[in-house]
């Protein structure tokens, strides 16, 4: 008992992140900025940043990302941002958090179409049939930020 509680010990203390994420922009006088996007998780990291036009042809900035929240759970995450006058704005977000499982798509950005797609299985369900419960949907971008549309 003792040892393992020592060693749970031991986990937490030596824990440390395994990815830090800067957004490095540059502000509306040209000024170069920079902030550190912390998802509060220990092993997470955005993989992705895709640069979008709003309706006033603006750029704003999607990303995409995820990692592991606990020995068996994953979690992805999906963030718009914009520019403002104090720095980023956040114009949208969206997280999943699901089990491990080879079956799971995720999160995926159609970039023709400026579709995000999700998909993964709901922790603890079962249908009628004994079947895992899926949860799928699509969010479209319309030019101000990203709305459901199945």
């Amino acid at each position: 008992h003792l040892s393992i509680r020592r060693q749970r010990q031991m986990c937490i203390r030596d824990r440390f992140k395994m990815a830090i994420n800067i957004f490095y922009w540059k502000n509306a006088n040209g000024q170069p900025m920079a902030k550190e996007m912390d998802m509060e998780e220990e092993v997470a990291g955005y993989s992705k940043v895709i640069e979008l036009k709003n309706n006033k042809k603006e750029t704003l900035y999607f990303l995409i990302g995820g990692g592991v929240s606990c020995n068996t759970c994953r979690f992805e995450k999906a963030l718009l941002l914009t520019i403002g006058e104090t720095g980023l704005e956040e114009v949208f977000s969206f997280q999943i958090d699901y089990r491990f499982n080879n079956d799971i798509l995720g999160l995926s950005f159609d970039d023709e179409n400026q579709i995000l797609n999700y998909e993964y299985i709901e922790d603890e369900c079962e249908n009628d049939e004994g079947e895992n419960c899926w949860v799928r949907g699509k969010f479209k971008f319309n030019g101000i930020t990203f709305e459901e549309i199945e």
